[in-house]
C-alpha cells in the first residue's frame, strides 16, 4: 500500500464492485453515482429504504447539530481523537490511516478527531456514512477533506478489507458488515452510553427513571482489547434543553407512531384540534401537523399535552405501548364550556424542567469498548 494511494472507500451498492472517481462513481459494470452539491454520494439503493426518509428526521438532526455546537460533548470528542491516535494502525508505515465512521450522524465527532490529527501531524483518509440524509449532507459541507455518503449499516458500501480503524459511536452494531469492511488486523472503537448517561434528563421525563444497563458482552469474531470509560458533568442552560432533549430517542422514536398516538389521546379526551389549539394558545394547523407526523411538540407542549389528556410525560413518549386505560367515567373532571376554559395549568416541576428551569445538571457517560478482529 503505498502513500499515495487513491481515497477509494466505496463499492457499488448494487454490485458490490469498487467504485472509481472524484465526482462522479463508477463501477466496471457500468453503475454510476453522481457527487451531491454538499459533497456526498447516495450509495442507499431504493429497493433499500423502508420509506421515503429514513434515519433520524430533520428536526431531529438541526437539534443535534445545535447541540453538539455549542460544545457541551466536547470531552467525548476529545476522548475520541486520543483514542483514534493510540488504536489507529495504517496497514504500512507510510499509508495514512483508514478510518471508517459507521452511522457518522452529521459528522461532528469526525470533526474532532479529523483536528487531533491534525494537530498531531498524523495522516487520515476519513470516510463515514449514515442512513439519514440530512445529516450526510451536513456532514459533507462541514469536513470536506472527507467522503461521506448516505447508507445502512447493514448493507455497507464500503470495500472490503478498507477499513485500519472503525468507529461506531451509538449506531446499530452490524456484526457480519463490521468484520467484512475491516482489513485482517483492523480495530474497532464502540461507543455505548454509561450507565449514568443523561440520567438527570430522564429524571425529568420519567416518573421512574432507569440507568442504562451496562454488560459484557462477547461479540463474535472479535477479541476486547481495551475499554475507557469517560464522564463529566455539563450544565444545560435553557435555550440548549431543548435541543438537547431533541437529539435523543426520547423525544420522538417513531413519527409516525408518536403522531397516531397523539391523535388518539386527544379524541379519547374528547377533544377536537381546535380545542386543543385554543387551550395551549397555538394554531389548529400546528396540532394538525403533530398528528400527522410532519412536526413534533416542543418540550413546553409536551407537558401541557400530557396534563391536558390525562397522562403522563412517560405514557404519552411510550409510542410503542397500548394506550393507558381509560379513567373510570365518574371520576372524569366535568369538561368546561370552551369560553370559561382556563389557560394551561403549569406541569409539575419535574415535567417542566426542560421549558422552565434557567438550567440543570446533567451527568455525561460513554463507554468506548476497543476491539480488534480475531
Amino acid at each position: 500500500m503505498s502513500k499515495n494511494e487513491p481515497f477509494a472507500p466505496w463499492q457499488c451498492p448494487l454490485c458490490g464492485e469498487k467504485l472509481t472517481g472524484d465526482s462522479t462513481l463508477k463501477c466496471t459494470k457500468g453503475h454510476c453515482f453522481d457527487r451531491a452539491k454538499e459533497g456526498y454520494w447516495h450509495l442507499l439503493p431504493v429497493q433499500s429504504m423502508r420509506t421515503k426518509a429514513p434515519g433520524d428526521s430533520k428536526e431531529m438532526v438541526a437539534a443535534r447539530r445545535a447541540f453538539l455546537n455549542a460544545g457541551y460533548y466536547g470531552i467525548f470528542g476529545r476522548a475520541l481523537g486520543e483514542l483514534c491516535l493510540e488504536y489507529g494502525l495504517p496497514a504500512a508505515p507510510d499509508a495514512p490511516l483508514h478510518l471508517l465512521d459507521a452511522g457518522c450522524g452529521e459528522g461532528w465527532y469526525d470533526r474532532c478527531i479529523a483536528q487531533a490529527f491534525a494537530e498531531k501531524g498524523s495522516r487520515v483518509q476519513l470516510a463515514g456514512f449514515d442512513i439519514a440524509k440530512p445529516a450526510v449532507r451536513l456532514a459533507a459541507k462541514a469536513l470536506p477533506t472527507a467522503q461521506y455518503a448516505v447508507a445502512s449499516s447493514f448493507s455497507q458500501p464500503v470495500r472490503t478489507g478498507w477499513a485500519d480503524l472503525l468507529l461506531n459511536c451509538f449506531s446499530p452494531f452490524a456484526q457480519e458488515e463490521f468484520l467484512r469492511v475491516l482489513r485482517p488486523g483492523g480495530r474497532m472503537i464502540y461507543v455505548v452510553p454509561g450507565a449514568e448517561h443523561l440520567y438527570q434528563m430522564k429524571a425529568v421525563l420519567y416518573e421512574k427513571p432507569y440507568k442504562n444497563p451496562v454488560q459484557q458482552i462477547a461479540y463474535a469474531g472479535f477479541r476486547a482489547i481495551g475499554e475507557r470509560e469517560v464522564s463529566g458533568r455539563i450544565t444545560v442552560p435553557q435555550d440548549q434543553l431543548e435541543a438537547l432533549f431533541a437529539m435523543t430517542p426520547y423525544y420522538w422514536k417513531t413519527p409516525r407512531g408518536g403522531a397516531e398516538r397523539l391523535a388518539a389521546l386527544r379524541k379519547r379526551a374528547g377533544l377536537s384540534q381546535g380545542d386543543v389549539a385554543e387551550r395551549l394558545n397555538v394554531s389548529r394547523q400546528a396540532v394538525s401537523r403533530w398528528e400527522t407526523g410532519f412536526t413534533v411538540p416542543s418540550t413546553d407542549n409536551l407537558s401541557h399535552l400530557g396534563r391536558l389528556y390525562g397522562v403522563t410525560l412517560d405514557e404519552l413518549l411510550s409510542y410503542s405501548a397500548a394506550l393507558p386505560p381509560e379513567k373510570p367515567q365518574e371520576e372524569a373532571p366535568a369538561q368546561q364550556p370552551k369560553a370559561e376554559a382556563p389557560a394551561p395549568t403549569p406541569p409539575p416541576a419535574a415535567a417542566s424542567a426542560p421549558a422552565h428551569a434557567r438550567a440543570i445538571i446533567i451527568a455525561l457517560s460513554i463507554l468506548c469498548l476497543l476491539l480488534a478482529i480475531g
